[in-house]
This record gives C-alpha cells, structure tokens and sequence, in this order.
C-alpha cells in the first residue's frame, strides 16, 4: 500500500451484493428520509455494540460503511431492505491504554477525527468511544443530506486548515429545521449530530424530556453510544408520529368535504 506511512497489506475478495454508502449515494435516486434515518440507527446500533465489548473503531467514516442489498439500488425506495455494514477494522483496537497513535493523512479523511486526534503522532490522544461518536455525527450529516461533505459548494481545498474543514462540516447540521416528519429530518436530527460533535447537550434534556442523566465520566465509555442510537430512535418515532398526523389530517379533512 504505497500511499500508507505504515507497513500495510489488503486482502482482496469477491463481496457479491455489498455496495460502498459512498458509491451509492453518488447514484441518481435519493432513498426516503425514512430510509435513511434507518441506515443510520442502524450504523450506530453497530459502533454502540463495538463499544460495548471495550473496542474502538478509530475510522468511522463514510467511506468505510456498505449495505448488503440482493440488487444494485436503482431508485428512491431501492435500499429498503438493506443491511448495515462496517468495514475498515484494520485499526480497531481496546480502547484505553493499548488503543493507537497513528495518523490519517488523508485530509478528506481527517474531516471525521475528533479534534483531540489532530494533533501529530505522539501529540494526539489515545481513541476512545467519543472520537467515533464524533466520526458517527459526520457520518449522520451526509446520511441525512445523502451527499458527501467534500462534495458541496465551498468545501475547503486539500492545503487548507483541518479545522476549517470541520467547521464547514459540522455547520452542515443546520440544515436539518423544523418538526421531524417524512419530509424533514428536524431539529431533533440536527441536535443529535450536535451532541455526537460535542457541540450540544443531550436533546432529551434540551427538549426537557425525563430521562436518566449521564455524568461526564461516563462519555468515554459505550453508554453514550447506546443513547445516540436511543435519540436516532426516538427521532424515528417522532417521525412515524409526523405520518400519523398527516393521515389524520387527510381523514378528518375528507369527513369534513362528505359532511
């Protein structure tokens, strides 16, 4: 692998029905909110069971996240049935004392890094469950606007600043206003990237919901994996909740016309 700083080898494979996120979402068809909003419950049900056993992933990022699907997607409703699927555990390790140090080079990679994994070779921090919690909101951003991050208008260039990129990047999340239905992702939506960015508090709190707090300390750990796939939850509710609605509206308001 040449354009690695470590030694490194691939292993290459026939992955009959797995297809890159990344190559799918450069196809014509968006899918349905909804449909989205599943892939990425799903994607962070995965890296919460990760974390679970103690492990990080240390490259949680768009490009390593595929769907098991029995046909190429060829339209908007195309990847109803697929299955989420994380690759790229080449760096995977416990976290804690034995987790790495290596670097990303890839500027266009380095958009997914925590702030704290920055900072070159010995400087940076240790991976923790945080550092993909921060890969995952990105991850959440171009799920929701079903484009890359590097693929919008005004992108940073390659020689600009890391942190520039992230600021462009995680500014993305205000995209997502309004009520969450199968038309718009939200607020909710854009608080929970907020909260895996580690630019907002728990949307629970924020929308003064009951739920049990989480102290400082416990962030590190899997828990806050388990309540990000608990908000992706809910906002699947609350958008099943907005179709609910809708369909009463339809229903009262055709009772009103044969009345």
């Amino acid at each position: 692998m040449s354009a690695s700083s470590t030694p490194s080898f691939a292993l290459i494979y026939s992955a009959e029905g797995i297809y890159a996120l990344d190559e799918v979402m450069q196809d014509q068809y968006a899918p349905p909110l909804s449909q989205r909003l599943r892939l990425a419950l799903s994607f962070a049900q995965a890296l919460a069971a990760l974390h679970s056993v103690d492990m990080v992933h240390s490259g949680f990022i768009t490009d390593n996240l595929y769907l098991h699907l029995p046909l190429r997607p060829t339209g908007p409703e195309s990847i109803s049935e697929a299955k989420a699927l994380i690759a790229g555990f080449e760096v995977t390790r416990n976290f804690g004392w034995s987790s790495d140090k290596l670097d990303v080079e890839d500027p266009d990679r380095r958009l997914y890094l925590h702030p704290k994994r920055l900072a070159a070779g010995q400087d940076k921090e240790r991976q923790q469950p945080a550092f993909d919690i921060f890969g995952l909101g990105m991850v959440l951003i171009e799920i929701g606007l079903w484009k890359r991050i590097r693929s919008l208008p005004e992108y940073p260039d390659s020689w600009q600043d890391d942190h520039a990129r992230q600021r462009f990047g995680r500014s993305k999340r205000k995209a997502f206003t309004g009520e969450t239905s199968l038309e718009c992702l939200g607020d909710f939506y854009a608080a929970i990237i907020a909260y895996c960015l580690e630019k907002g508090s728990d949307p629970f709190a924020l929308k003064q919901e009951p739920h049990e707090p989480v102290d400082d300390d416990e962030f590190l750990g899997p828990r806050k994996s388990l309540h990000v796939a608990e908000l992706l939850q809910e906002c699947s509710r609350r958008m099943s909740g907005g179709f609910q609605a809708s369909m009463d509206e339809r229903s009262d308001s055709g009772t009103a016309l044969v009345e």
